[in-house]
């Protein structure tokens, strides 16, 4: 998978199309694996799951990424 850049490729490919699943959720998994970026990686994994609640790897790394966040 390619990782996207935190710092400013993740995010731009979200402001670029805000209704992306994809762009969530690749972002979500980036943020996922930096435990401080925890609480963003679950906010990126729920936008994910607003355009479409039936998304199953978003929701599987919600579930992993929540506890991380506490």
């Amino acid at each position: 998978m390619k990782r996207v850049n935190t710092n400013n490729g993740g995010t731009q490919a979200v402001a670029r199309a805000p209704g992306s699943i994809a762009a969530h959720y690749l972002l979500g998994v980036a943020l996922a694996e930096r435990p401080e970026r925890a609480g963003d990686a679950v906010a990126a994994f729920e936008a994910a799951l607003r355009a479409n609640p039936g998304f199953a790897p978003g929701r599987n790394n919600l579930a992993r990424a929540r506890p991380l966040r506490d």
